[in-house]
């Protein structure tokens, strides 16, 4: 007797991006008070800031593609969490300074990025679990099968 185990996939598919968002939000309002703690960023034009978010961007786009979250996978433990969280993190952080250091952006500009890689660090570390908590509920509620993905999105977009 074979068992079959259905597929989750497009829900799935739904919790990652939701989850992907949710690291993007992180980064740009982490980046929104670290351009006001570099003391040149008050001589920077249009220009240069916006090179300054398109590169750490960037580098979040590169880290989420070579290290996604685990999230939503059934069997992810904590472990597995605070190993994925750490390697995008490290990832973003150390892309976008050797990215803005290739581009000669500044001399000085360092310690900001990697103060802000340990506060998005705590932030994405405790955005994992609370997902892990919502995730977890939503399926003890029966929103864990495609046809009820259905129904999840529709009163997601009704919420809005």
């Amino acid at each position: 007797m074979q068992i079959r185990i259905k597929n989750n996939y497009r829900t799935n598919r739904l919790i990652q991006l939701l989850i992907i968002v949710g690291d993007f939000v992180v980064l740009w309002v982490l980046l929104y008070f670290v351009v006001g703690t570099i003391p040149q960023s008050d001589g920077w034009d249009e220009e240069k800031e916006r090179l300054f978010w398109m590169v750490c961007t960037f580098a979040m786009v590169v880290a989420e593609y070579l290290f996604p979250s685990v999230i939503h996978e059934r069997v992810a433990g904590a472990n597995d969490i605070l190993g994925h969280s750490t390697t995008l993190v490290a990832t973003q952080t150390l892309l976008s300074y050797l990215l803005l250091r290739t581009v000669h952006f500044m001399s000085r500009l360092g310690w900001q990025l990697f103060a802000m890689g340990g506060v998005m660090f705590v932030s994405i570390l405790l955005l994992r679990f609370i997902e892990r908590w919502v995730v977890k509920r939503l399926r003890q509620l029966g929103y864990n099968t495609q046809c009820n993905a259905h129904r999840v999105r529709q009163r997601v977009a009704a919420f809005i």
